[in-house]
């Protein structure tokens, strides 16, 4: 069949291999590029969700500690009233010496 075309026909029948060449390294490509992208973005998705179930236990933790030091400070109070009034009444004091203006 080549061999009955002319010059301008075997040209773009060869142009065409070459297009059809071309898009097959294309495709090839691109999938092999959306596999990369599938690779990395499971990657970071893995990396975020450790972080996060880190970030999750901390924060756990921290409630806790406050949890526990609003505990003991709430059962300071009822232990020592008087305490807590006296320092309130001195803090007042305190201020009030601090931001007295001299006449």
């Amino acid at each position: 069949m080549e061999e009955r075309m002319t010059k301008s026909e075997r040209e773009i029948h060869n142009l065409k291999k070459q297009i059809d060449a071309l898009s097959e390294k294309l495709q090839d490509l691109t999938s092999s590029a959306a596999e990369d992208i599938d690779e990395v973005v499971d990657s970071y998705m893995g990396n975020a969700r450790e972080w996060a179930s880190e970030t999750a236990e901390k924060n756990r933790d921290k409630i806790r500690m406050a949890k526990e030091a609003a505990a003991k400070t709430n059962e300071f109070a009822h232990d020592n009233p008087w305490a807590i009034a006296a320092l309130g009444m001195g803090v007042g004091v305190l201020v009030g010496l601090l931001t007295k203006k001299d006449r």
